[in-house]
This record gives structure tokens, C-alpha cells and sequence, in this order.
């Protein structure tokens, strides 16, 4: 198995599934950050978008400022919201120091800058750090969470043990290195990967299905 073959995934994916967008959250860089942090997957309700956009996470200046405890309350009715508050503050002091209260910054230095710098944070891991570059960045880089591992070692597409840069190349030049694409498939192999190629995969309803070697799924075991 190639790059082409998850080129071809790919091509199949983007005509044949709708796009998943944030249609409520504000378009912001900073609020696209909120929303990879505290929604990832799930759609918000816009009542509470809607008080979080004039509350201690507005802006990055407001939330490096303001206290746990009025991040926790402003965040007490998402999931695990509260929980979020201290990688909240972290996340904007960053902001401030890199962007100053800027909340639609251009990302001006190269990936593998905010690649350490975010993953230094305490609470951001490196499948994390990749999704606000991509997302919030628009830099082409490609978050490979767990589910997305899973389908791309099952269907041949990375081998174990997983080179972080290989993997990189990888879907850089299935995705032909654009960010908007990158931006899409990831959202729709991490919806994949959690529905359908848990620990044992449900491959005979994944919408997959017909890019798998032939003999079935490898390294079950094993990922």
C-alpha cells in the first residue's frame, strides 16, 4: 500500500460524505482553538457560544487573566469543560506572548515552531498541538489521533512503529500538502476512526471498507 492508495480513500471520502464544519463558532484563530479544545467532535449549542463570547474566554487577554475559578464556571455546562480551565490559561498566556490579544493573528512562523511550542504545554499533546495548527493556523499539518492511526496502519497506509515524519509525508502528499483539504479529511477520519475502527473494528459498515488489503484489516492486534 501507497500514498496513492490513501489518495484514493480520500477522493472517495470527499464525494461521498458531508463536510463537518463548525457552523457556530466564530471564524477567529482563537476561537477556532476554543473549539478544538472543548468540543472537538461535538457540535456547541449556540446559547452557550453565545455566553462564552462575552465571558473570560473572549479574548486571549481576558483568559490569561482571569481566575480558575471563573474559567470553571464559565465553562461548567460543556462536557469536561471545567476540567479545561488551567490548559485555558495556559494556552492564552502562550497566545499573548506569540500573538498578543490578536484574535485572528496570521501564523507567520513555520509548523515544526508551533509544534514545540504548543506541545510544551502542559495538557496539549502532540495529536492536540497538530489539530489548533491546522485548524486555528491553517498551517498544513496533520493530527493523527488514535482512530486515525488506527484506519491508516489497518489499510497499509503507515507501518509500525509510526515515524512521525514519515507519516507526515505521508499525508502531505496523498492531501497534495493543502491545508483546507488536510483541514477536511482530518475531521472525517477522526468521525471514522471513532465510529467504526475502535480496538475491534467494525470494518463491514465503514464507509472504508473497499480500500482494505486484500485478506482484511492489518495489525488488529497490534493498534
Amino acid at each position: 500500500m501507497t500514498g496513492r492508495d490513501l489518495r484514493s480513500a480520500w477522493k472517495f471520502l470527499n464525494a461521498n460524505s458531508p463536510t463537518q464544519e463548525y457552523e457556530t463558532v466564530p471564524s477567529s484563530a482563537w476561537w477556532r482553538c476554543i473549539g478544538e479544545l472543548l468540543w472537538a467532535d461535538q457540535t456547541p449549542r449556540d446559547a452557550v457560544i453565545r455566553d462564552l463570547q462575552y465571558g473570560p474566554i473572549a479574548t486571549p487577554g481576558a483568559c490569561a487573566i482571569a481566575s480558575t475559578a471563573a474559567l470553571m464556571d464559565a465553562l461548567k455546562d460543556i462536557p469536561r469543560g471545567p476540567q479545561k480551565a488551567s490548559v485555558l490559561t495556559r494556552l492564552a498566556q502562550w497566545w499573548m506572548a506569540e500573538f498578543d490579544d490578536d484574535v485572528a493573528p496570521v501564523w507567520r512562523s513555520d509548523r515544526d515552531h508551533y509544534r514545540q511550542a504548543l506541545r510544551a504545554i502542559r495538557g496539549i499533546g502532540p495529536e492536540t498541538a497538530d489539530r489548533l495548527i491546522l485548524i486555528a493556523g491553517a498551517l498544513a499539518v496533520f493530527p493523527i489521533d488514535r482512530g486515525t492511526l488506527r484506519i491508516a496502519v489497518r489499510h497499509g497506509w503507515l507501518d509500525l512503529p509510526i515515524d512521525d515524519e514519515q507519516a507526515q509525508a505521508t499525508f502531505h502528499s496523498a492531501l497534495e500538502g493543502d491545508a483546507a483539504t488536510m483541514q477536511q479529511a482530518a475531521r472525517m477520519l477522526k468521525t471514522i476512526g471513532t465510529r467504526y475502527c475502535g480496538r475491534v473494528p467494525d470494518c463491514e459498515s465503514c464507509p472504508l471498507v473497499r480500500f482494505l488489503p486484500e485478506g482484511g484489516p492489518l495489525h488488529v492486534d497490534q493498534c
